[in-house]
């Protein structure tokens, strides 16, 4: 699995690829990171919001559960 360091970097790169208003390249890969690594989300919880925003702006529709 991913490390946290990696994990945050690529959600990290994510976000500014939103903030550049470019949908992430890899929207397919967050939905399934969604799905099949949850532990993702409890361990960025602080940014869990911007987690989301991101999933709904490259068409995941999934969100993560607590």
């Amino acid at each position: 699995s991913l490390s946290a360091g990696i994990r945050f970097l690529f959600i990290h790169q994510l976000y500014l690829n939103l903030l550049a208003h470019q949908l992430p390249e890899h929207s397919y890969f967050l939905c399934h990171l969604n799905y099949y690594s949850k532990p993702l989300f409890f361990l960025l919880l602080v940014d869990i919001d911007i987690i989301q925003c991101i999933a709904l702006a490259s068409g995941c529709h999934a969100k993560a559960e607590l």
